[in-house]
């Protein structure tokens, strides 16, 4: 008997990535880029899921991770459709980027709700990076703190203009955890 594993590498991964992201999130935009050395995917969009939400997709495709408490890489053996593989890129790693559009509509019902006076921010940014706040002429506005616009930032990106639809796909890879057992009958 071998323990010889199938080899993913991470340009196939990237497209098991992208065709699990079509079928979960159709309505999304998302870019799937791999790293010049392969150890790591990328997954950018621009609004829409949540970080948390894409990760829950694109996790499963991970080769590995890190553990900083002892300083080590590791490796994870992953099942696609029940045969254990092993994946070419470690990490796989979800950005989300806000929109101008996407802050500005929501931004008085956040600041409202942390007792912030909206005018104290302001928005910085770029289409190609995203747009983030910043507190504006701190000495007009001594109420906003830094951790002020660390809350409201983070209720901004708790926000999703989509829900993730099952993915044939995603379904099929894991850990031996997190495949169903019909996969492998």
């Amino acid at each position: 008997m071998t323990d010889q594993k199938r080899y993913i590498s991470p340009t196939e991964q990237a497209k098991m990535i992208r065709a699990s992201l079509r079928e979960s999130l159709p309505g999304t935009k998302f870019s799937v880029r791999q790293s010049r050395g392969g150890h790591s995917i990328t997954v950018t969009w621009t609004d829409g899921p949540t970080t948390a939400q894409v990760q829950a997709i694109v996790g499963r495709y991970a080769g590995g991770g890190f553990d900083g408490m002892q300083d080590l890489q590791y490796s994870v053996t992953r099942y696609v459709a029940g045969e254990p593989v092993l994946m070419g890129a470690t990490y796989i790693n979800a950005d989300r980027r806000l929109s101008a559009r996407f802050i500005t509509q929501r931004l008085q019902r956040v600041c409202d709700r942390h007792d912030v006076d909206a005018a104290s921010l302001a928005l910085r940014g770029s289409d190609s990076v995203g747009y983030w706040l910043d507190i504006d002429n701190p000495p007009a506005h001594p109420r906003t703190t830094w951790e002020d616009l660390r809350l409201i930032m983070r209720d901004l990106e708790r926000y999703s203009e989509a829900s993730p639809q099952d993915s044939r796909t995603a379904r099929t890879v894991g850990t031996h955890a997190d495949v169903p057992a019909y996969v492998y009958g």
